[in-house]
């Protein structure tokens, strides 16, 4: 979202923050343990500044999830 004047602090609450994350399993429980540190400290920061942050799970295709992750060294 473009911003008219950059000076001029957004008003936080007309936002919502929402953190998508395209997993099959359960979140945030199931999250490596530095993506929960990480996770929590900016719904803190962003609650603080008067935001409303949520979280959503995007399920992830199966076709999709079966694939290859790495890369093939050349």
């Amino acid at each position: 979202m473009k911003l008219a004047d950059i000076d001029i602090r957004p008003e936080s609450k007309k936002f919502c923050v929402v953190y998508a994350i395209a997993v099959n399993r359960e979140i945030p429980k199931k999250l490596p343990f530095f993506s929960k540190v990480t996770l929590k400290n900016a719904f803190r920061t962003l609650r603080a500044l008067d935001f409303e942050v949520n979280l959503a799970r995007i399920e992830v295709d199966a076709v999709l999830a079966c694939k290859k992750k790495h890369r093939k060294n050349k």
